[in-house]
């Protein structure tokens, strides 16, 4: 089971031009994909898959400085994003649903999601890479790819092992969604109530209630 925990995050005004010409960059690349599939289907009637996207991404990235200069899990959670919107569109054909909902153009992107890798320790163990630096001040630090490090106010700690990371730019500031993979609990069912948990002192008192039956 999975669990997101949001936090509010605060970047420099260097890191936020930054981020915001990131996203112009992933909105730009998520309408070229866009496209891509559109033209593919019409000209030659198949469908792109994400593995393709992601060879020409890696093209893109050694030919251009502008792809090199973002880093390379935003532009794949992007093309995942993209890859999950034509699967729903084609679901949805498949149903005979009323409303199809092709996927259109945008004209921003407020988000950008990497996922944590793991890595090997001396011992051979594998673990994945904490995004949180703690520190003895009010604010931690949320680690960025090729970003640095951005104060992070943690009201709340982190349960479970984190899977990814998304950044998210919204009208009252900015904020973290940190999702976390913790073990499933077995659910709970609740008791009914019997006439014998009734005599055993759980009977509500009525003149307590002020009633007084006759």
């Amino acid at each position: 089971m999975r669990l997101t925990f949001k936090y509010p995050v605060y970047p420099t005004n260097t890191q936020e031009q930054t981020l915001l010409a990131w996203f112009d960059h992933l909105c730009d690349l998520q309408d070229s994909a866009r496209n891509n599939r559109k033209h593919a289907y019409e000209t030659e009637g198949r469908f792109v898959t994400q593995s393709e996207q992601q060879a020409l991404l890696t093209v893109a990235r050694a030919k251009y400085d502008d792809f090199r200069a973002v880093p390379q899990d935003f532009q794949v959670s992007i093309l995942k994003r993209v890859d999950k919107a034509f699967d729903n569109f084609r679901r949805r054909c498949k149903e005979g649903a009323e409303k199809k909902g092709y996927p259109r153009f945008k004209m921003r992107v407020r988000s950008l999601t990497w996922c944590l890798r793991k890595h090997k320790l001396k011992t051979g163990e594998r673990v994945r890479q904490n995004p949180i630096i703690e520190t003895d001040f009010r604010h931690n630090r949320l680690k960025v790819p090729k970003l640095g490090e951005i104060k992070i106010r943690m009201h709340r700690p982190l349960v479970g092992d984190p899977k990814e990371v998304t950044l998210v730019k919204k009208a009252s500031g900015w904020y973290a969604n940190i999702t976390c993979e913790i073990p499933e609990t077995p659910k709970v069912e609740p008791k009914r109530c019997t006439q014998h948990t009734l005599k055993g002192g759980l009977r509500p008192s009525w003149r307590a209630v002020g009633y007084h039956p006759r």
